[in-house]
């Protein structure tokens, strides 16, 4: 048998088989339907940063702030300039803010990024 003849057979095999599977699969009975699952809920979590918790955030921030090279515009020096200034020891207005109202969702935003506008987008987002 020459090397096409058997290509051809072989194909004419591989058909035949994917027929029979295709009319077995036609004439099967259909699954039951299944009942369709409730929407889960959003993950959401209210538990909100401690202390030490909001601490290390604040020094993700400071970091970011520090590090944004050219992007030197009003807005966001000003906000990383109340930053500063509300995470010193002397005022620690943002670090109580921080724990009072920033959850673990809003965390992982933050800390998703070292984009200062993307981190005030976080801030914004923030429910007070």
């Amino acid at each position: 048998m020459t090397r096409s003849k058997a290509a051809h057979l072989l194909l004419g095999h591989v058909f035949v088989f994917a027929s029979a599977a295709l009319v077995g699969c036609a004439s099967a009975t259909p699954l039951p339907a299944t009942p369709a699952r409730a929407a889960a809920a959003p993950a959401t979590s209210t538990h909100t940063l401690t202390s030490d918790d909001c601490e290390s955030l604040a020094q993700w921030i400071l970091a970011a702030c520090h590090d944004r090279g050219s992007d030197r515009g009003a807005r966001t020096e000003g906000w990383c300039s109340d930053i500063v200034q509300h995470t010193l020891p002397d005022d620690r207005a943002w670090i109580r803010d921080c724990a009072a109202h920033v959850t673990d969702m809003d965390e992982a935003c933050f800390r998703s990024t070292r984009s200062v506008p993307n981190l005030m987008d976080c801030d914004a987002a923030v429910s007070r």
